[in-house]
């Protein structure tokens, strides 16, 4: 019996908890008895990403946007810099949710396309969908609540997170769109925004997932 395919993946989240597990889960979920998909992890600023720089292979940075726009587009930059779009088999993708990634879970159940202001907005709807009593869970992001939120996920749910992101981007003005690099972003907060997707369609395509 032939062993599986194993595809690695280099990935820095800026989040302890959430980009972590989510990320470990994914493992779990793309492993089928012809593939093993490993994203190899480093907690820290996107800086880090240069950690892997003479690894050859698709590399993931994932980080929010939290409101600051002056210190989001140096995360962007950084990913830029890392980049190497001449070398389709050695890229750096930005990952990032805007505001931050409690949507991307959001959008794994249901569609939420409106704008808000504050960090901590989604939390009404993420503790509703995924079953998170604040007697039980006093941080959406503690370990504990985001094991419980990525095992209730499925293969299936993230394909339907990308697709939400794909028609969160498609409905943008193009007025508003921005670049760094091969990233493109809406500037002001122009929020829900995300590249999460991009990075995943990516991982996806390089080990054949349909």
């Amino acid at each position: 019996m032939n062993k599986p395919a194993q595809y690695v993946y280099y990935c820095v989240c800026e989040g302890e908890n959430q980009e972590r597990l989510y990320l470990d889960r994914l493992e779990q979920l793309l492993k089928t008895d012809k593939r093993i998909v490993i994203f190899e992890k480093i907690v820290g600023h996107p800086k880090r990403i240069n950690t892997f720089r003479a690894r050859k292979g698709i590399k993931g940075v994932l980080f929010d946007h939290d409101g600051k726009e002056k210190d989001f587009e140096s995360k962007l930059l950084i990913c830029a810099q890392a980049d190497n779009p001449k070398d389709k088999d050695n890229r750096t993708y930005a990952a990032y949710s805007n505001l931050n990634f409690d949507l991307w879970f959001i959008l794994h159940k249901e569609d939420f396309t409106k704008s808000v202001n504050d960090n901590a907005a989604y939390h009404t709807d993420l503790r509703r969908i995924f079953d998170l009593p604040e007697r039980k869970y006093k941080s959406v992001k503690s370990a504990e609540a985001v094991d419980k939120i990525c095992e209730q996920i499925t293969l299936d749910d993230v394909k339907d997170a990308v697709r939400r992101a794909k028609e969160i981007r498609r409905l943008k003005l193009s007025t508003d769109q921005r670049w760094m690099g091969k990233t493109a972003y809406y500037h002001n907060n122009a929020n829900p925004d995300f590249s999460v997707h991009k990075f995943l369609e990516m991982v996806f395509k390089d080990c054949g997932v349909r």
